[in-house]
């Protein structure tokens, strides 16, 4: 029990280490699996509409003056259609939930669209 006059604490007191994910990053990972699913599918399902936004951001950057705004209004456009898509795979399935945990999902999802698709992170 006692080595040269020390004793030895893990005799005394168990540790106990938790392998679990700090409470922080729960609702994230409660979701992480099914909001890239999702996300995944609208990419797939969209992939033109992604390509159009491509073409009309890079037509704007290209544009001169006189055509600028004319062709910053399709851009925008565009990107509200994409956005009108993403907020309805939000909404449908946050609509299955109860609030709080509707509210949790919410905030997951818009963060994997910020990260994954961050141009149409402003509308949603």
């Amino acid at each position: 029990m006692f080595l040269g006059g020390l004793a030895w604490p893990w005799k005394r007191f168990q540790l106990r280490i938790s392998t679990e994910s700090p409470l922080l990053y729960e609702p994230v990972a409660r979701f992480s699996d099914l909001i890239e699913r999702q996300l995944n599918l609208f990419i797939e399902d969209n992939a033109e509409l992604i390509a159009s936004c491509d073409e009309a951001e890079r037509a704007y950057d290209r544009a001169g003056r006189e055509e600028a705004e004319e062709r910053y209004a399709a851009y925008l456009e565009l990107v509200e259609e994409a956005v009108e898509a993403l907020t309805e795979i939000r909404e449908t399935y946050s609509s299955t939930l109860e609030e709080d945990v509707a509210e949790e999902y919410e905030e997951a999802f818009d963060r994997g669209v910020e990260r994954r698709l961050p141009r149409f992170t402003l509308g949603l």
